[in-house]
């Protein structure tokens, strides 16, 4: 079994109550509910959220909302796993169930196609040997050339290799690094259980080669309204 979880925490400080804020039509938070009902590989959808106004909302929408999150996992501190780990020890305790996979959808990331979500969860159900999947972009920075400041002064953050200077090093001596986004995260659930973390030692790395937004600011949801006129949420 595939889950869809939907994380939607009520205290956003960027935006207030960001995940129903409007963009188009809709509620943020529609978009993703709406693209994963569309996922044929996708068998149930669940938000895990602490707030009463936004599990109304996702209920009108047609998600499941099992549970109220409890505050003390909702803070600004709490971490994917913990939204994760929590839901996995509901279902074992409340339905007696523990699923295949969690299929991981912010949803401060309103623009996803069904064709790249099924193909994604397609590439790991047939990879017999994975244990995770999450979707990248090509970094634009090189990670091998960035600084700290320790003590009012630079210093590396990484070394290469044998490279004595990596920061005045041609580009080409390095391998390609790549920067993960929010469009999609596949779990484990029986990893997730007996290691207590998200991180598998055989990570699908699934390529999204088109612009994405996360929406996390006022800006940024003003871009997604001008966005989203011209998007095909399907192909």
């Amino acid at each position: 079994m595939n889950i869809a979880l939907i994380p939607a925490r009520g205290g956003s400080k960027s935006i207030k109550k960001k995940n129903i804020e409007r963009l188009g039509d809709h509620p943020l938070i529609y978009y993703t509910i709406n693209v994963a009902k569309k996922t044929e590989l996708i068998d149930r959808i669940i938000v895990s959220t602490d707030d009463q106004e936004i599990k109304d909302v996702c209920l009108y929408f047609d998600a499941e909302v099992p549970f109220l999150r409890p505050k003390k996992l909702a803070g600004d501190h709490i971490n994917d796993f913990e939204v994760v780990y929590h839901l996995l020890k509901w279902l074992k305790k409340n339905e007696g169930i523990v699923p295949d996979n969690i299929i991981y959808l912010r949803p401060d990331f309103p623009f996803r196609k069904t064709v790249v979500l099924n193909k994604a969860i397609e590439t790991y159900m047939k990879d017999k040997k994975a244990d995770g999947l999450r979707s990248v972009q090509i970094s634009k920075e090189m990670p091998f050339k960035t600084w700290q400041v320790k003590n009012g002064y630079l210093n590396p953050i990484v070394e290469y290799n044998t490279i004595k200077d990596p920061h005045n090093a041609a580009r080409q001596l390095f391998p390609q690094t790549y920067w993960p986004v929010g469009y999609i995260e596949i779990y484990d659930c029986k990893l997730v259980l007996r290691e207590k973390t998200l991180r598998g030692k055989r990570i699908i790395p699934y390529l999204i080669e088109e612009e994405t937004i996360n929406v996390g600011s006022i800006k940024e949801l003003e871009y997604a309204k001008k966005f989203l006129g011209g998007y095909d949420f399907y192909n």
